[in-house]
């Protein structure tokens, strides 16, 4: 039996090559390919045929700053997002303040160097379920953060006034 070219190549060349076909935007299908090298070293080419290539390529391209896959990325996965942020925030300037700052997690390298988040996307999984758990993480860290912000902010209860010896005695055992 005659082997394909794709079992030909090493398996992360393969992948590159069915994703840039796939994904139909631009790329250096060898960069790509170095990329995989590092996200997947040692991936068998079973392993290779399962990923989802043609995200990879567009998180690839995201992460290297390219135009049209940073557009695409909005328009298929920006609404989700959005979504995301106010189904758990209820206030809308709040969410879509949250929904901004996991765009900048994922589409931007961290202030102080390194890669955008999006760069370390492995394809085991599609693309839109791994924006949905960041978002989804981020807007549950974001609640417990207003929650706690809220709490050390109240007013001291209406009992401080009706009893304050009470009150007193109460926050003297606090912990």
């Amino acid at each position: 039996t005659m082997a394909s070219p794709t079992q030909d190549a090493n398996p992360q060349s393969s992948v590159a090559t069915r994703g840039a076909a796939e994904l139909d935007i631009e790329l250096d299908a060898d960069a790509f390919a170095d990329h995989l090298r590092i996200l997947h070293p040692e991936i068998s080419h079973a392993q290779a045929a399962v990923l989802h290539a043609s995200d990879l390529a567009l998180a690839f391209l995201c992460g290297n700053g390219d135009a049209a896959a940073l557009a695409r990325f909005e328009s298929e996965y920006g609404a989700n997002i959005d979504r995301i942020a106010f189904r758990r925030l209820r206030h809308e300037a709040d969410a879509s303040d949250l929904a901004q700052r996991v765009r900048l997690k994922v589409l931007f390298p961290p202030a102080g160097g390194g890669t955008p988040g999006i760069s370390k996307f492995r394809g085991e999984g599609p693309l839109r379920a791994w924006v949905r758990v960041v978002a989804s993480r981020m807007t549950v860290d974001e609640h417990r953060g207003t929650h706690t912000r809220d709490a050390s902010t109240v007013e001291p209860p209406i009992v401080d006034a009706l009893d304050p010896v009470s009150y007193t005695h109460l926050r003297a055992h606090e912990t």
